[in-house]
């Protein structure tokens, strides 16, 4: 197999193999609607409604309470906001953020083959915050300013 990645063409084949995500496409159930995937293209999000039981909703409450103890180091993370950085290796409760298979549907629609999860948090901006700047948190990606529609 050739290893040399020389260009984004590369990256669309099965280079990691073994360690293969299932996508979407491979799990029984609903995917995304294409208005859904319409609407992340042109606004840049969606909202996936009552996709989570009250029982994960209440789960996933109860261990944000627990790991937000601290406010931001700085005024870029929010002097008065709470973090959890990787909540992910913390506790099985946020695991279908990452793993229902209408987030998958629309991960699919928009990123590479063999997507990782690089980074998740949890946030809890309190009353009396300042404004955080607009930023990007996508820089290290290799795909280019404006991005084209899905």
């Amino acid at each position: 197999m050739d290893t040399n990645i020389s260009h984004m063409e590369a990256l669309r084949k099965d280079l990691a193999r073994r360690y293969r995500q299932p996508s979407a496409e491979s799990i029984d159930s609903t995917p995304p609607t294409q208005v859904e995937v319409d609407h992340l293209a042109e606004h840049g999000y969606v909202i996936l409604r009552d996709i989570l039981s009250q029982e994960q909703l209440t789960a996933i409450r109860l261990d944000c309470e627990q790991g937000f103890k601290d406010t931001g180091r700085n005024s870029f993370e929010g002097l008065k906001t709470n973090r959890l950085y990787n909540p992910l290796s913390k506790t099985r409760v946020f695991d279908p953020l990452v793993t229902h298979p209408r987030i998958l549907g629309l991960l699919d629609k928009l990123l590479l083959p063999n997507y990782l999860l690089s980074q998740a948090q949890a946030i809890n901006i309190l009353p009396d915050e300042v404004a955080q700047l607009l930023h990007y948190d996508n820089a290290f990606y290799p795909v280019a300013r404006p991005r084209e529609a899905l």
